[in-house]
């Protein structure tokens, strides 16, 4: 039996294969009180705790007596529940919480031997100590193993510290701080990163992001799929790279995306749903069109109102775009994108990736990286895959942990709620040990000058 043909199948598979997703930040709430999300009635509130990462990142790390206490403070005092109501929750609760803190212990324990390759796994043993008294686990990592590990895992230090020498290539162009807010879009943050910094100005990411998702096999699913302009995908820091570098860099000052996304207003997608819709037009003062004018502020007025009247919906954010960059900075034929993939380019586990991304350092260049986010917020955890993109900008040994930490600058606005409490986060860049960068990244994108 012949299968039929089926095109708009066929496009979807293949931006299947040339796309990652990017991992949003899990922890953006309706609203906050504390550190904590909290929402108006028990009954979503019981569900919050049950499943949001940020109480469950505390639920994980916290002694049972202290989180207990905590939460039947939490669920009278701030949201007025029946204390009758409470009771058989927090017995369900406790329940899952040992479940979760079991599970976490395992995964630590898989990762013992491979962190020993690279340091003293201190902090690992002393996880598994708390968690296995929290959920009731006896003696889950014998003396004898504990005192091997650790004696193996200092001499690896040791051995290392040597080469682990301090590096930042951050330099005035990544100062900022990037916020893909609810936008698919880490791999375009990453390439802005690699690109501002060779060409020496920063790079709008605006431009990469509606570049990158004007090829052929998006546009079809435009077309055929009655898609907008605003649906716009995940994708690739290296053909994000090159199709920039290849239509012409566009200055973040010429079309300020960084300065939209990074408002308390609405976000880039947003905005862009907006112009797609229609809801807007020139002569329309609404705060949306304020802000929808800050995205091209050099496009006089009267250009903007006939771009928006007389565009199709398949072209009016190209026109406002390339209206807003017609200074693109033409270097193509002076800079080159390299990509080395782990599996494909290295067949190995990782050791010869680190050697690759030390020596890029070495050469004070920085490093964009396509990795698993979940060492973001569960570092131990392997049963969920958040793929994402991101950018290495320094190195340092660190002393105390006898490990080679390197900084991911990352693209989740400034806040540190994100990240695992055992990570070294600096206002929303976050410092991770060698061995887990070895195991949790599998491509790396440079930017190299011909």
């Amino acid at each position: 039996m012949k299968t039929k043909f089926n095109l708009l199948t066929f496009s979807a598979q293949i931006f299947a294969l040339t796309a990652i997703s990017c991992s949003t930040n899990p922890f953006r709430s309706p609203s906050s009180e504390g550190n904590l999300p909290v929402y108006a009635d028990c009954d979503t509130q019981f569900s919050v705790i049950r499943t949001d990462p940020a109480w469950q990142k505390e639920l994980l790390y916290t002694p049972p007596s202290e989180m207990k206490k905590r939460l039947q403070n939490h669920l009278t005092d701030k949201r007025h529940c029946d204390p009758a109501v409470i009771s058989p929750f927090m017995s369900r609760l406790e329940a899952e919480t040992r479940t979760r803190q079991q599970e976490n212990v395992a995964h630590i324990r898989d990762e013992l031997s491979a962190i020993a390759k690279y340091r003293p796994p201190l902090r690992e043993l002393k996880l598994i100590e708390q968690q296995s008294q929290y959920s009731q686990i006896t003696d889950p990592v014998p003396a004898s193993e504990k005192a091997e590990l650790v004696s193996l895992g200092t001499r690896a230090a040791r051995e290392r510290k040597a080469a682990c020498t301090s590096v930042d290539v951050r330099g005035p162009m990544l100062q900022h701080m990037n916020n893909q807010k609810d936008g698919p879009w880490c791999y375009a943050y990453a390439a802005s990163d690699l690109l501002s910094v060779a060409l020496g100005e920063r790079v709008s990411v605006f431009d990469i992001i509606n570049n990158y998702n004007n090829r052929l096999e998006y546009k079809f699913q435009q077309i055929v799929g009655g898609k907008d302009e605003s649906d716009l995908h995940g994708g690739s820091v290296t053909r994000a790279a090159t199709r920039a570098l290849k239509k012409g860099l566009c200055l973040e000052s010429d079309l300020p995306s960084l300065k939209v996304t990074d408002s308390e207003g609405k976000t880039l997608k947003g905005l862009l749903q907006l112009i797609d819709e229609r809801k807007v037009t020139a002569t329309d003062f609404s705060d949306e069109l304020n802000q929808i004018r800050e995205l091209f502020p050099n496009i006089e007025e009267e250009d903007f109102e006939k771009i928006l009247k007389k565009s199709g919906r398949m072209k009016r954010v190209d026109r406002l775009v390339d209206a807003s960059c017609k200074k693109r900075i033409h270097v193509e034929k002076d800079f080159a994108v390299r990509r080395v993939d782990l599996e494909k380019d290295l067949h190995d586990e990782g050791e010869r990736m680190m050697q690759e991304l030390d020596q890029l350092l070495n050469q004070q260049q920085i490093v964009a990286i396509d990795y698993d986010a979940t060492i973001l917020h569960e570092a131990y955890n392997h049963d969920r895959i958040r793929r994402h993109a991101s950018s290495i900008v320094a190195r340092t040994w660190n002393e105390k942990a006898q490990s080679c930490d390197y900084l991911v600058r990352n693209s989740w606005g400034s806040g540190c709620l994100e990240y695992d409490p055992g990570l070294g986060c600096e206002k929303g860049n976050v410092w991770i040990s060698a061995d887990m960068i070895r195991r949790t990244v599998y491509r790396l994108t440079t930017i190299h000058s011909n």
